[in-house]
């Protein structure tokens, strides 16, 4: 779905604030942040900002794009903004000992306390997607690699995505062209990071799926539902096109899912 100049607005409002929270928490120890008042108040004010343009995208359009966690985005806000207590959910970073460190407001200090962690996000990347973290290291690859390296992705890939993409690391690929040992890196890397779908998808499940009209993307769409995948990560066109058409996962570029990254790990701490 496509949002109206009314979300657009109110979208742009949240990422804005989003990436200013990013910059701000960024290249600085936990430890450091947590005991700098005025950095801490930044970042709430900004969670606040950020929930305060969520709330008002229009209904349809969450209910459109249920991989943002509209509620949870929401709720904080209105914790930061009414100050419900130190008790309470507060803006958050990890102490480097799989905790939270969380500021009370009232007397300006900061406890620790564990949190569970939430399910990892499950995410297919298509081919080309996979060369630009493997060969090329664009930009683009940086949050799914980020997400990965947080702990809070899971990439699946099965035999029929992984042959494709030994297959195509041989070609030839202009000055990136790896040669045949960085070419097993790359699958090695693959390998490393990847968990592997082994199981065949039903038959009944796979007519349930639409059509790509390039055949060879398909094995991508299979491999997102049968992994029960979130996303379908892919610059590809023909699978692109299927955005709206495809219900069990959503398909987005490298940019859109950088874009609900970045809202999910600032919201998340």
């Amino acid at each position: 779905m496509k949002p109206g100049d009314r979300d657009a607005a109110n979208l742009q409002d949240m990422l804005e604030a989003a990436r200013e929270a990013r910059d701000l928490v960024a290249e600085i120890r936990a430890e450091v942040f947590l005991h700098d008042r005025v950095r801490t108040r930044a970042l709430e004010r900004l969670l606040e900002l950020v929930g305060e343009a969520a709330r008002r995208i229009t209904p349809e359009f969450q209910a459109a794009h249920p991989e943002i966690e509209w509620r949870r985005i929401i709720g904080q806000r209105n914790v930061l903004a009414h100050e419900y207590g130190p008790d309470q959910s507060r803006a958050s970073l990890p102490d480097g000992e799989g905790r939270h460190a969380t500021p009370d407001r009232r007397t300006g200090t900061h406890s620790s306390s564990v949190i569970a962690v939430s399910a990892k996000l499950c995410i297919v990347l298509d081919t080309n997607v996979w060369l630009d973290w493997l060969v090329f290291d664009d930009p683009l690859a940086a949050p799914i690699k980020a997400a990965v390296a947080a702990n809070r992705v899971e990439v699946f890939i099965d035999a029929a995505c992984e042959a494709e993409l030994e297959r195509v690391l041989a070609y030839d690929l202009g000055k990136r062209t790896p040669d045949a040992a960085a070419q097993a890196d790359c699958i090695a890397e693959c390998r490393r990071v990847a968990q592997r779908i082994d199981l065949p998808m039903p038959q009944a499940e796979r007519t349930q799926l639409p059509v790509c009209r390039d055949p060879d993307d398909q094995k991508f769409l299979e491999a997102a539902h049968a992994a029960r995948a979130a996303f379908l990560v892919t610059r590809d066109r023909a699978l692109l096109e299927l955005a709206r058409r495809v219900a069990p996962f959503r398909i987005v570029s490298p940019a859109a899912f950088a874009d609900v990254w970045l809202i999910g790990a600032i919201m998340q701490g």
